[in-house]
């Protein structure tokens, strides 16, 4: 897949990272077996938003997104910003003070080509420009969980059941080089 531009999002890009987020929640959510849990899809979808409304409003200090592009069209995201209440807890507050990298949404057609890694890899080097050391990353969701495992290797920490039964909460916490290292030779 040639042609990828990562980049800030601009006012105009509003609404399609809003049809893109709610694509990828609602893909995620039936690939997961969780089509029910509408209250929940929503939930996300309201986090992921005010996120992005974090970001227009400090300019990228609060919560930093990016978004790749392909063909004129938005196909994935990725966002840093201070660690996320769940984050905290799950963590017992070993990491309340870290950078946490979240929204790694690509779209489903999109998945599986790099898109993510190329994302990832743009954010790793804006934090490092600022001299972040330390990052982490959660996942709930079994297959996004697979990817991080797979890229991270085993988790800093696991929350047993907290999704439900079968449905852990996986916590990786690692040294920002670390990370960039292993997208940059993972690809």
């Amino acid at each position: 897949m040639n042609k990828i531009v990562i980049r800030r999002p601009e006012k105009k890009d509003i609404c399609e990272i809003h049809n893109l987020f709610n694509l990828v929640i609602e893909d995620t959510f039936s690939r997961e077996g969780f089509e029910e849990l509408i209250e929940q899809m929503d939930g996300i979808f309201d986090e992921k938003t005010n996120y992005l409304k974090e970001d227009f409003a400090s300019k990228g200090v609060e919560r930093y997104f990016l978004i790749a592009e392909y063909e004129n069209k938005i196909v994935g995201t990725i966002e840093s910003g201070p660690s996320s209440k769940l984050l905290i807890e799950s963590t017992n507050k070993t990491y309340e003070n870290s950078i946490e990298i979240g929204t790694v949404f690509v779209l489903p057609e999109h998945q599986q080509l790099g898109i993510g890694s190329l994302l990832l890899k743009a954010m790793c080097k804006k934090l490092a420009s600022e001299n972040i050391k330390e990052i982490c990353i959660q996942s709930g969701y079994k297959i996004a969980g697979a990817v991080w495992r797979k890229k991270l290797g085993k988790p800093t920490f696991i929350v047993d059941e907290y999704w439900g039964e079968d449905y852990d909460h996986l916590v990786w916490c690692n040294q920002l080089s670390r990370v960039g290292d292993i997208i940059v030779n993972d690809g």
